[in-house]
């Protein structure tokens, strides 16, 4: 049995989804993937209290505002995007396995990305650069 969203729907998913204020969060590999949370785990300060988040000059605990976002329907799909490369300015070391992208007000959980392992930077820039064609987060 199939099941699809209606189209309506999908809009009204695609609005509130674009006019929320999203962080990003980056924690360490202490965290499993996304499917090794358990359904209790859906915001990010619960998240927060089982995982270890990255830590780092430069990086406050809790993440960071991605700049700005956009909600689109393309086709079947929702598709959140953001418009702009989220940079952090690091002084000290700073590695990070997983980014977790949060509504900052409700503290709702919206996407866990996996980097593919760890990512370390030890003094600079660390720049985020989101899937041009499915942005931050596809809703299919």
């Amino acid at each position: 049995m199939a099941s699809t969203i209606p189209r309506t729907y999908r809009k009204e998913i695609t609005d509130a989804l674009g006019a929320e204020t999203l962080y990003v969060a980056f924690f360490t590999n202490s965290m499993s993937t996304w499917t090794g949370l358990s359904a209790v785990e859906k915001t990010y300060a619960q998240v927060a209290a089982i995982y270890t988040e990255s830590t780092g000059t430069g990086y406050t605990i809790g993440g960071v505002p991605l700049p700005a976002t956009s909600a689109n329907m393309a086709g079947n799909a929702t598709n959140i995007n953001a418009d702009a490369n989220t940079e952090l300015i690091i002084t000290t070391a700073l590695t990070a396995r997983f980014a977790v992208i949060y509504n900052h007000t409700s503290g709702l959980i919206r996407s866990v990305t996996d980097l593919g392992g760890d990512y370390t930077v030890t003094s600079g820039k660390m720049t985020i650069v989101w899937d041009a064609v499915n942005g931050i987060l596809k809703v299919a």
